[in-house]
């Protein structure tokens, strides 16, 4: 269902033109995650991998890549005026940018990309909307759990993680045990 999903919004002829400036510096986050059906986030990280060539290289399940993507997409809170699902694309398509410069790809492997563009993507998942003075000044759950050590960047990482150890979820499972602790 989630491959079908994703060949329909790549053939959105809405989305065409967002898809051929994926790698420029001036992409319309806002259309280009409407015109994905609120999930740019899905289509440009399963775009890039494979434009990469690292869905092969890796051996990464699409189906799970996609899964993951649509989990971590729908846990971004859409109501929060900045750290939303746009605000996941914008660093993700800048991430993707700033990596296809001359002097970063001579620096980075095929793992780097895949690893740095997981990041971009994860980076303020489930972020709350408030900030980590806050949390730890109101003593709430989040502060608490992480000992108000930083705080939301221990909880995005660790909630996404925990996303990607479901096994219809962790495209990484091809990933050799060296390749996936350094990811």
């Amino acid at each position: 269902q989630e491959l079908m999903l994703y060949d329909e919004l790549l053939e959105r002829p809405g989305l065409v033109p967002h898809l051929a400036k994926i790698h420029s510096w001036d992409v319309d986050c806002f259309g280009f995650h409407e015109e994905a059906g609120n999930a740019g986030v899905v289509v440009a990280l399963s775009y890039l991998l494979q434009d990469y060539g690292l869905v092969d290289k890796f051996r990464i399940s699409k189906h799970r890549l996609l899964t993951f993507s649509r989990r971590i997409c729908e846990g971004y809170v859409a109501e929060n005026p900045y750290h939303n699902a746009v605000h996941a694309l914008d660093v993700l398509l800048n991430t993707n940018y700033f990596l296809r410069q001359e002097a970063l790809q001579a620096l980075t492997t095929p793992l780097d990309r895949l690893a740095a563009l997981l990041a971009a993507m994860i980076h303020d998942f489930q972020h709350p909307g408030l900030n980590n003075v806050f949390l730890q000044a109101t003593k709430h759950e989040l502060a608490v759990t992480y000992n108000d050590n930083s705080v939301l960047e221990s909880h995005h990482v660790a909630s996404a993680w925990k996303v990607l150890m479901e096994d219809d979820c962790n495209f990484l499972k091809g990933l050799s045990r060296e390749q996936y602790l350094e990811v």
